[in-house]
């Protein structure tokens, strides 16, 4: 989830900063790369990792939120700041995109 998205839970959770964002299985110098992409981009979102059991609000501005499902191997792009959470099993990168 983005950093400071919670605005109430039920149940018991823990949360905690995520200073590299998930590892995806890529190992340190994976998470690395990824932190160096996320600095050039400027797609540095800060997230904290959300674990337990309850219910979770997330909230941002009191923007309108859509929920995107996506299968196995589907992909999305978007911009970070538009990104409120996802689940731990979805992998995530920064790829520069051209204009025009």
């Amino acid at each position: 989830a983005k950093k400071g998205a919670m605005i109430g839970y039920k149940g018991d959770f823990r949360f905690e900063k995520s200073l590299l964002g998930p590892n995806n299985n890529r190992g340190a110098l994976g998470a690395l790369m990824g932190y160096v992409k996320r600095n050039i981009s400027g797609e540095n979102i800060e997230l904290m990792t959300v674990e337990g059991d309850g219910e979770v609000y997330l909230a941002e501005n009191a923007y309108h939120v859509t929920v995107i499902d996506l299968e196995p191997m589907d992909g999305v792009c978007v911009e970070s700041e538009n990104i409120l959470a996802f689940p731990k099993e979805i992998h995530y990168d920064v790829s520069f995109v051209g204009t025009g």
